[in-house]
């Protein structure tokens, strides 16, 4: 039952997404349905080929990264408008980080590995680029409303919390695996990755709820 706890909140989020569709027309976050749909596939792919036709699922997730990192970079480089510095390197390790998965998945035959040091730097990237996000809104002397009501803060703790933990994980799966340890029968980082999936995913729903379009006053 556990290997189907990210699909569960997955799918919440992604009815969330179809209900918000209209209100968040236009914003930021307007395309998090058709991710959350793609992520929704990829999870369903994974389980189907690795507990039911037991082949490998490495493929089908390293695609899932370029795409996931692209649509994460895309955030940050929307909800970070007024810092051009900080957009410009989000722009270069989106095109980077999507150039070395494809030379990995074309051309390294033992590509898992390499899979999980590039999940590493992922996570790194992503705990950075959330944490300057966040600093950079406790520092606008122009805040007008609370952090909890702006969609931008959900993102970034959701993203904040699932790769601060889960980059910890992975950077301990070659003795993790080499041990074997499981828990509830999964593998020590696929475990993680299902409970810290439920945080990641109550982030984007309450992002998509809490996002309001800007109003313009007449003077």
């Amino acid at each position: 039952m556990l290997i189907y706890l990210s699909i569960i909140f997955e799918s919440l989020a992604f009815i969330v997404s179809i209900f918000c569709i209209k209100k968040n027309k236009g914003s930021t976050i307007e395309w998090m349905s058709l991710f959350l749909f793609y992520s929704l596939l990829t999870e369903c792919l994974g389980v189907y080929f690795n507990y039911y036709l037991h082949k490998p699922t490495t493929p089908i997730y390293l695609v899932y990264q370029i795409v996931s990192c692209c649509f994460y970079s895309y955030l940050f480089y929307k909800l970070l408008n007024n810092y051009r510095y900080i957009r410009f390197f989000i722009l270069a390790f989106a095109i980077i980080n999507s150039l070395i998965f494809g030379y990995i998945f074309f051309f390294i035959s033992n590509f898992i590995e390499f899979n999980y040091k590039m999940k590493i730097i992922d996570g790194i990237y992503f705990v950075c680029i959330s944490c300057i996000y966040l600093y950079a809104q406790f520092m606008d002397d122009d805040l007008e409303e609370l952090l909890v009501k702006k969609s931008g803060f959900w993102i970034a703790a959701g993203l904040l919390l699932f790769y601060s933990a889960y980059s910890i994980v992975i950077t301990l799966h070659p003795i993790t695996s080499k041990n074997k340890i499981f828990v509830f029968g999964l593998p020590l980082h696929n475990f993680f990755a299902q409970v810290l999936s439920v945080i990641l995913y109550i982030c984007f729903s309450a992002a998509m709820i809490v996002w309001k379009p800007k109003t313009t006053t007449l003077s």
